[in-house]
């Protein structure tokens, strides 16, 4: 996981990426993050970035975060997925199994 420190580090490629804004004010914030660890444990492949909303408004304004947290799922800076609530676990985990699922089909 990236702890986003400027925009610049973001760097769209042909692979999956994940952004997830958060703010360490919410509540769950430290369990949201340990779910994104084991989902990055088990998807390696897939970057993800951890944005805080109080520090990026304009990634907000320009991905149309109202709720958080969000995350939204993006191959090549294109939103191809997004969960705008709290998860369990499983269900976090489900998600990605299904958009990895789906990534890997239409990359056929």
């Amino acid at each position: 996981m990236i702890f986003l420190n400027c925009e610049e580090e973001l760097i769209w490629k042909d692979e999956l990426q994940v952004l997830f804004f958060n703010s360490t004010w919410m509540p769950l914030n430290n369990k949201n993050l340990l779910m994104l660890q084991k989902v990055s444990k088990k998807y390696q492949s897939i970057q993800i970035f951890v944005i805080d909303i109080d520090y990026f408004s304009n990634l907000c304004r320009r991905f149309d975060i109202s709720i958080i947290p969000s995350i939204l799922v993006m191959r090549n800076g294109k939103e191809i997925g997004r969960v705008e609530e709290n998860l369990k676990t499983r269900k976090l985990i489900s998600f990605f199994n299904d958009i990895y699922a789906n990534d890997r089909s239409n990359r056929k």
